[in-house]
């Protein structure tokens, strides 16, 4: 009976040491060094003017987007529209700018562009294609301006999206799926 009543105290205080042991690594979950945020760098952004404009035309935007709160607003744009030839393929040129709240954030990003990329992504490239972007002083992408084309076909008022991203990578290589996403938005486009 002995060897019952020992083995049934040994049984009990394994029990003990496993429960306590089980609260201290939850106590390391929930506020030990493992829970450490992220790092998405210092530099803010909630909203965003994409401008295009025609290469022959510099200066004049074909159409813009803009999503965020701007104090001199002229307007927002639910839509970027682009003319797409029948028969041969339509350049344009684009700008990004970013905000936090009304303050242009765009040369903080320039700035320390080796650890930002703006990455365009989930467009049809049959009807729209992302040609070049700009780079950083390492000569690895930056995005903040960008080349693009209409695709040349017969199909008028092709409708779709551009999802346009900002990563925050330290030591960036150029991946858009690498870093911390530090803004995240989708622009519809209708070709005409």
């Amino acid at each position: 009976m002995s060897i019952f009543k020992t083995f049934a105290k040994l049984s009990l205080a394994s029990l003990v040491l496993m429960s306590f042991s089980c609260e201290k690594e939850e106590e390391k979950k929930i506020g030990g060094d493992n829970d450490q945020p992220l790092d998405s760098g210092d530099i803010k952004v909630d909203g965003y003017w994409f401008i295009i404009e025609n290469p022959s035309n510099p200066g004049q935007p074909v159409d813009t987007f803009k999503y965020g709160s701007f104090e001199t607003e002229t307007a927002n744009y639910d839509t970027i529209r682009l003319e797409r030839e029948i028969n041969s393929d339509k350049d344009f040129n684009a700008f990004i700018r970013f905000y936090d709240g009304s303050n242009d954030v765009t040369q903080q990003i320039r700035n320390r562009g080796y650890d930002y990329i703006v990455c365009y992504r989930d467009m049809d490239t049959d009807e729209l294609r992302l040609n070049d972007r700009d780079l950083d002083v390492n000569d690895k992408i930056l995005g903040l301006e960008s080349e693009w084309s209409t695709v040349g076909g017969i199909d008028q008022n092709v409708v779709g999206t551009v999802r346009i991203t900002l990563n925050y990578q330290v030591n960036k290589e150029s991946l858009c799926d690498a870093g911390v996403r530090i803004f995240n938005a989708t622009v519809p486009y209708k070709l005409y």
